[in-house]
């Protein structure tokens, strides 16, 4: 069977790149080696270094979560409350949990109403 120009070229587009052509792997102004590179070979070394970028990046944001995790500052405390003492027991609450009767301040209903008796 003869294969015509056309044909041949009609079919080209399903095979990979000639191995006659060079390709050039350059890293950051490196050049390590000038050898033959099919389309396929270039697609799995892309994938690679996209691989390799995306581990990259996933070991950065962990240690960076972890490291904003470890230097939190505690939450501010806000202002201290005034403590105040029960008229019956003696004992300090602070003035939130009390439980005042004119002037007087209890630590609970049952001590205020012992002392009025």
């Amino acid at each position: 069977m003869r294969i015509t120009a056309f044909s041949a070229a009609a079919r080209s587009w399903d095979k990979p790149f000639s191995p006659s052509i060079t390709g050039l792997i350059l890293l950051p102004g490196l050049l390590l080696a000038t050898i033959p590179l099919s389309f396929t070979h270039l697609l799995g070394i892309m994938l690679k270094l996209l691989l390799l970028a995306i581990i990259f990046w996933l070991i950065y944001a962990i240690l960076k979560h972890y490291r904003n995790s470890v230097q939190k500052r505690p939450p501010s405390r806000s202002s201290p409350e005034d403590m105040v003492q029960c008229a019956h027991c003696h004992v300090h609450l602070p003035r939130s949990e009390s439980v005042k009767s004119g002037a007087l301040h209890y630590c609970s209903d049952a001590h205020r109403q012992q002392h009025q008796e």
